[in-house]
Parts: C-alpha cells; sequence; structure tokens
C-alpha cells in the first residue's frame, strides 16, 4: 500500500476511535505518537486505569494492529500488574509470553484463531477499542 494512502487511512481511523469513544472516554485520554495510539481505559468499578497501546505497523489497515495493556511510566508490557485480571477471558495473562488481548479486531486473534477473517470496516480501531473497554469493565454482550 503506497505510504501516503497508509497515513491517510491511519489518520481517519484516529479521528473515528476519539469520535466513537467520546461518549466512553475522555478524548484527552487518547495519544498519538507517529503510529502508536495510548488510551487510557478505565474500569467503573473502581476506577482504575489501564494504559491501551495500540501499534499501527506498516500492515495497517489491511491487518489489525498490536493492542496490549503497558505500565503508564515506560509505556512498555513490563507487568502482569498493569494488565486487567478479568478471569482470562479475553486477556490472556496467565503463562503466556507475550500477554495478549483474545478479542476480534486484535493481532493476536487473529494469529491465534486463523479462521477469523478480518476485516477493516468491522474490526475498526473503534470498535476493537470498544470491545477492550467493555471487557474490562464485565459487559459481555451489547446494551
Amino acid at each position: 500500500m503506497d505510504a501516503a494512502l497508509a497515513t491517510t487511512l491511519f489518520e481517519e481511523e484516529v479521528n473515528k476511535l476519539k469520535k466513537g469513544m467520546n461518549d466512553w472516554i475522555d478524548t484527552n485520554d487518547i495519544t498519538v505518537d507517529g503510529r502508536i495510539i495510548y488510551i487510557y481505559l478505565t474500569r467503573k468499578s473502581d476506577s482504575k486505569k489501564f494504559l491501551l497501546k495500540i501499534v499501527c505497523d506498516g500492515e495497517f489497515p489491511l491487518e489489525p494492529a498490536d493492542y496490549f495493556f503497558v505500565n503508564p511510566d515506560t509505556k512498555q508490557d513490563d507487568s502482569v500488574e498493569f494488565w486487567p485480571n478479568e478471569g482470562q477471558d479475553g486477556f490472556k495473562t496467565e503463562n503466556q509470553n507475550p500477554r495478549w488481548i483474545c478479542l476480534a479486531g486484535t493481532r493476536e486473534y487473529k494469529k491465534h484463531h486463523s479462521e477469523h477473517q478480518f476485516n477493516p470496516k468491522t474490526n475498526s480501531l473503534a470498535q476493537t477499542t470498544f470491545h477492550i473497554f467493555r471487557q474490562i469493565n464485565g459487559w459481555k454482550r451489547l446494551v
């Protein structure tokens, strides 16, 4: 894919993400550094914040981005303590190296579920981030 087109598509996805999530998170909790997006997601039950790192490499948007939780100070996946613990349903942290998010739209989900066909329109950054936000908050289905 042409680099200019990839950049334009990335910027469009970021704008849709900010617009699509503004009912759920403060847009000030979203920062972009090159083709990496950082989003603070808050668990409503205790107000704990988790920093989600989304890496949109040169394959994006034709291939899914990498999503994982990171230490807010180092912006690296330093420890399981920075990951939500919800019973290993969507966030695979126990005996996993690397830890990964098992939700449609993530690169790791596609790797682990070869039958899953990635569709950039269905599995947009906004949609995937919303699914992660729902998982943090224990919302198993859309309301």
